[in-house]
C-alpha cells in the first residue's frame, strides 16, 4: 500500500490546501471590502466606505457591515447608511456566469446621516469618469427621496420612485421599502427623475400659496395652470424612459 501512496506528495498537497485556506481566511474578505469601496466610489463620485465584508462558502453568500455612501453634493453627509446587508447567492448558476440572489436582507437603513470626515474625493480618474457619464454635478446614486415620514406613520398613503440604472438594484429596493400604504415605483432614468422632482415644485409652490389663505379648488387650479404649461414644454424635450413595475 505504501508503495502506491507518495506520502511526501500528500503532505505537500495538505500544506498547500492549508495555506490557501489561511490565505482565504485572512485576505479574501479584505479584498472584497476594498473592491466594493473602490467600485462604489468610482460609480458615485464620492467615498463609499465599508466596515467589514464577510464571504461564506457554505452556503455561498456575502454579508456587509455598515455601508456608508457619501452624498456627492454634501460631502459631510451620507446619502444612505446601511447597518448590515446579507445575501445568499445561487452557486450553481454562478458557475454559469449568472448572478442570482436567492435571498437578501437589509438592517439599519438610514438616510442623510452625518459623517465624521469628509467623503469628497479629489479630482482624479474616478471623479472625471462620473462626470463624463452623467455630466458635472449629476449623481449616479439612486434617488430615494421619501415623503414626509410623519404622514406615512400616521397611515396616509404615499408613493415614491427608486431611480437606478441597474434594474436588479431598483427591484430589490422596491421590494424592501414597499408596503400596503407606501407604493414604490422604479425608473431607469435617474436624471429625468431628479428633474421631475424639481419640476413638481413649479406646480406645488403656487398651489400651496393659493391654498394657504383657504381658497377653493378653482383658485388653486388657476394659480397652477401657467406652471403646468411650462412643465409640459420641458417634458417634451426630456422624455422619461418609463420602466413598468
Amino acid at each position: 500500500m505504501g508503495k502506491w501512496i507518495r506520502w511526501q506528495g500528500v503532505a505537500a498537497f495538505a500544506v498547500v490546501c492549508i495555506g490557501l485556506a489561511a490565505l482565504w481566511w485572512l485576505v479574501m474578505d479584505r479584498l472584497i471590502e476594498r473592491a466594493i469601496e473602490k467600485a462604489g466610489t468610482a460609480a458615485v463620485g464620492a467615498k463609499v466606505e465599508l466596515d467589514k465584508a464577510d464571504l461564506t462558502l457554505f452556503p455561498l453568500g456575502l454579508a456587509l457591515t455598515r455601508l456608508q455612501i457619501t452624498d456627492p453634493d454634501e460631502p459631510m453627509t451620507n446619502a444612505i447608511e446601511i447597518g448590515r446587508i446579507a445575501g445568499a447567492v445561487d452557486g450553481l448558476n454562478l458557475l454559469r456566469r449568472k448572478v442570482i440572489i436567492e435571498e437578501m436582507a437589509m438592517e439599519g437603513v438610514r438616510f442623510g446621516t452625518a459623517r465624521r470626515t469628509s467623503g469628497a474625493i479629489s479630482e482624479g480618474p474616478a471623479k472625471k469618469a462620473v462626470e463624463g457619464r452623467t455630466g458635472r454635478g449629476a449623481s449616479v446614486f439612486p434617488d430615494l427621496s421619501l415623503r414626509d415620514p410623519k404622514e406615512i406613520l400616521a397611515g396616509d398613503a404615499a408613493a415614491a420612485v427608486v431611480a437606478a440604472t441597474d434594474p436588479v438594484v431598483a427591484n430589490e429596493l422596491q421590494r424592501v421599502f414597499e408596503s400596503g400604504l407606501f407604493r414604490v415605483y422604479t425608473n431607469p432614468d435617474v436624471i429625468g427623475c431628479e428633474l421631475a422632482g424639481a419640476l413638481k415644485n413649479v406646480i406645488a409652490i403656487p398651489s400651496g400659496l393659493a391654498d394657504g389663505p383657504g381658497t377653493g379648488g378653482n383658485t388653486r387650479a388657476a394659480a397652477a395652470r401657467p406652471s403646468t404649461n411650462s412643465r409640459a414644454r420641458v417634458e417634451r424635450v426630456w422624455p422619461s424612459r418609463v420602466m413598468s413595475r
